[in-house]
């Protein structure tokens, strides 16, 4: 097929001037998301590491000044879930837990911390009482501390844990839509994707897919991540990526993967416990032959 073109006019599109200079520091947890603010999903069944691989992104991600936001069924039973919270006080983080998004009187904590930070934003110098707002407002570090920051860190880094049916509301699929205005990572793990709706998918930008899924449900995470790559090969790079105890598949759907199917391979091979050689080797393989041969 052949395309006949002609040029309508000399017409261009610049950019604006910035104000600021663009952050050129990297990333704080660069090696596990290229993306300062994003959205994640630990997709798995119980006991296969999903709590230790998020305690793995906190400590890898939330600078000194990152406000941590948890919302957890299992807050108060889970060992994991309690060295989280006595590490994010060792090291001088604050840290904000609930069991559940509603409240005591049944309304939505979720829907209320998106109006607390949209109120931030637009009236930064009115204040309320509420624990909340003030959490929200609160600094963990000095400015002087701030300067000699050389990695950017988002400013909060909110998880969702095992919330099941909870997780089912719109006001986390308008979260999830506004997470970069409040400059938050968004981390929400659950063991079925049909905890959460299906606009709420379509706003992840990583996929961490543990092993156990079947072939009908890896099918329908292909089709909510709108990968490029066909979904019989999907399902049989997540059966190799799975095969070790403890290993997943990770995806990453930014927009730079999605211009570039072969770039959809950063399938990290990775073990929650170690790495072995042959493991590392055939990671590495199977990488460079997709970004070699997929077309």
């Amino acid at each position: 097929m052949s395309f006949v073109t002609k040029k309508i006019n000399n017409e261009k599109v610049r950019d604006i001037k910035r104000k600021a200079d663009k952050d050129t520091r990297p990333v704080r947890g660069w090696e596990l998301f290229l993306e300062l603010y994003c959205n994640i999903f630990l997709c798995a069944r119980k006991k296969v590491g999903k709590t230790l691989a998020t305690f793995k992104i906190l400590k890898k991600c939330a600078g000194p000044k990152t406000k941590i936001v948890v919302f957890c069924a299992t807050l108060h039973k889970d060992d994991t879930w309690k060295e989280i919270e006595a590490w994010a006080a060792r090291k001088g983080l604050p840290f904000l837990a609930y069991t559940s998004i509603e409240d005591d009187e049944g309304k939505d904590r979720l829907k209320q911390l998106v109006k607390e930070l949209e109120n931030d934003e637009q009236t930064a110098g009115m204040r309320s009482q509420d624990k909340t707002h003030n959490f929200l407002d609160s600094d963990s570090e000095s400015e002087d501390e701030e300067e000699k920051e050389k990695y950017q860190s988002p400013e909060y880094i909110f998880v969702l844990d095992d919330l099941a049916d909870e997780l089912h509301r719109r006001s986390l699929t308008t979260f999830l839509k506004k997470h970069r205005h409040f400059k938050a990572k968004i981390i929400v793990s659950s063991q079925h994707l049909n905890d959460l709706l299906p606009q709420a998918r379509r706003q992840l930008d990583y996929w961490i897919l543990f092993r156990g899924h079947p072939e009908g449900k890896v099918d329908e995470i292909h089709r909510s991540a709108d990968l490029a790559i066909p979904k019989d090969e999907f399902y049989e790079m997540y059966k190799f990526a799975t095969e070790e105890p403890f290993s997943f598949l990770y995806i990453d759907t930014t927009s730079v993967v999605r211009r570039h199917p072969g770039l959809f391979v950063a399938t990290l091979i990775l073990s929650l416990k170690s790495l072995s050689r042959e493991a590392i080797f055939s990671g590495i393989i199977f990488i460079i032959y997709f970004f070699l041969f997929y077309p």
